[in-house]
């Protein structure tokens, strides 16, 4: 396991706090982080949301790149291998995720464009039925009349 020098890197955090994040950027889980530091589960917890919302991450991935950028704005040597391997997933799966939504804007370009076909079709329909249902009415509209004149006569 690497060397862990606890050298204070978040100016936004305490130290308290500066020290969590560092384990969490680290990669011990909420649990080990708590038998390291000997505090409560509760408490870390409570932290790690506290560095979260301070920090403006969203999860320990995030606050691990972070912590790397700090580091190396500051000219400090990134130690752990978790922090490059778990940023280096973080921002493939980023890619990939941005490659999925641009195929999927393809394809709902494409459904929306065979929505618009078919609904101008069915509404056409729709007025064509109309058009029979009008024509035919005035049609026996006729006939009664022819009828009716028929019979006064």
């Amino acid at each position: 396991m690497d060397t862990i020098i606890y050298e204070q890197v978040f100016e936004e955090l305490n130290p308290e706090e500066d020290k969590t994040a560092q384990l969490v950027a680290y990669g011990f889980e909420e649990k080990q982080v708590s038998e390291i530091k000997i505090r409560a589960l509760g408490t870390i917890r409570t932290q790690v949301n506290s560095i979260f919302r301070k920090l403006n991450v969203n999860n320990k991935v995030k606050l691990a790149l972070k912590y790397a950028e700090k580091r190396r704005d500051k000219g400090l040597p990134i130690e752990s291998a978790y922090i490059i391997t778990s940023t280096a997933a973080y921002k493939e799966r980023i890619e990939r995720e941005r490659a999925r939504k641009r195929e999927n804007a393809q394809y709902s370009s494409i459904a929306f464009f065979f929505l618009c076909v078919f609904s101008f079709s069915i509404f056409q329909q729709g007025d064509m039925r109309r058009a029979r249902t009008v024509r035919e009415r005035m049609q026996n509209r006729v006939e009664v009349r022819a009828r009716i004149r028929e019979y006064d006569n």
